[in-house]
């Protein structure tokens, strides 16, 4: 059986857009694995900030 041109190209045309749904959803799994990366250096550096403030607090005790 042979396809017509309009149907090897709509064929052609579906290829294309199955692999760019596929590459769509593979940066959107990176996208989310860098939004919980950002999230979990957003809560170190809350953590680093508060040590910075209890470290300058004593050393400022100390030094009074």
């Amino acid at each position: 059986m042979n396809l017509s041109e309009s149907d090897k190209r709509f064929e052609e045309i579906n290829k294309i857009a199955d692999d760019m749904m596929f590459r769509i959803r593979n940066m959107n799994d990176q996208l989310d694995i860098c939004v919980i990366r950002v999230g979990q250096l957003e809560e170190r550096l809350a953590s680093m900030k508060n040590s910075m403030k209890v470290l300058w607090t004593k050393r400022n005790e100390q030094s009074s």
